[in-house]
């Protein structure tokens, strides 16, 4: 059986650590990348309110899978 993956965001709300998130609702992969290297803890993703579609979503996730942020 794999390990859990880590969860840093719980950690830090355990800890009583601020945490802060980051918003997006542009469709690109590009900005999902910016983000999710721009020091956030978390990154929301906006399918609701934005202009984004499923395959924007996938492109996003995949931009952001290879860095620490909590998605």
């Amino acid at each position: 059986m794999a390990a859990p993956l880590k969860n840093s965001v719980r950690e830090r709300w355990n800890a009583g650590t601020p945490t802060i998130n980051g918003w997006l609702s542009l469709p690109t992969s590009l900005s999902a990348e910016i983000m999710a290297r721009a020091g956030f803890d978390t990154v929301t993703i906006d399918m609701q309110h934005g202009a984004m579609d499923y395959r924007s979503m996938l492109e996003i996730v995949s931009a952001i899978t290879a860095t620490e942020v909590t998605r």
